[in-house]
């Protein structure tokens, strides 16, 4: 390809920049009228999307009612299903039956977590420790560097993990009723540019390199750290 071709009012979402992506489209032999029958507004999801064109219907199934009992206390639940899958929302409902007749279920929220994990390489050894050492005493200073990006997350805990010249802070949030990936990475990399210049006008000592997520904090794959503590929201439930 020789040159890229522009899409009309790119990453806009507005109700004028909407319809020039899908004439733009529709020139280029897409059919795309169902998708442009939407009743969002435009401001209602500038927050959420970019170069939006329209949104799509899924279907949505009645789970329920589902008996919840916990410390005397008990709730007929109900749970909306999102699925194309025929015979699913029989099954649930079917479960959901029998759970309730045999006497409800209970649960219980052990704990929410979600991690960011930055990485940190240095000329040595000394500078490492010097740098783990340096990082947890001003630990409260970081928690709030951190916070001024979300009104979300939370900061609850910075685990530092050297190895050799490099070191690894897990940054563990709290992130409300999110699962926060994309809130925890923008507060860890202010943190990090806060701890990186901090750190050298303290020391005089500037990292070789360093990165957002040194895959310590196991995203998108299974782990023993993660089987252990645990990422998002850890429930247990018995029925």
């Amino acid at each position: 390809m020789e040159q890229y071709p522009i899409v009309p009012g790119r990453g806009l979402v507005t109700k004028d920049a909407a319809e020039l992506r899908l004439s733009y489209l529709e020139a280029l032999g897409h059919k795309l009228t169902s998708i442009a029958q939407t009743g969002l507004r435009p401001e209602e999801i500038v927050r959420n999307i970019e170069s939006s064109i329209g949104s799509v219907e899924i279907p949505l199934g009645l789970a329920g009612p589902l008996l919840w009992r916990c410390d005397g206390l008990e709730e007929t639940v109900f749970a909306p299903a999102g699925t194309l899958e025929g015979a699913l929302l029989a099954s649930m409902n079917r479960g959901a039956k029998a759970v309730s007749l045999g006497g409800g279920f209970r649960a219980r929220v052990l704990h929410q977590q979600m991690l960011r994990c930055p990485m940190f390489i240095f000329q040595s050894i000394a500078e490492s420790e010097l740098f783990e050492k340096w990082v947890k005493a001003r630990f409260s200073r970081i928690r709030s560097i951190a916070e001024q990006h979300s009104n979300h997350a939370k900061l609850q805990s910075i685990e530092s993990v050297v190895i050799g010249e490099s070191v690894h802070l897990k940054f563990a949030y709290t992130t409300g009723d999110a699962a926060g990936q994309n809130m925890t990475t923008i507060c860890t990399w202010h943190a990090v540019l806060w701890i990186r210049d901090g750190f050298k006008a303290d020391t005089g000592i500037e990292p070789r390199h360093f990165v957002i997520e040194g895959n310590g904090a196991s995203d998108k794959k299974i782990s023993t750290y993660t089987m252990e503590h645990g990422r998002g929201i850890h429930v247990v439930a018995e029925c």
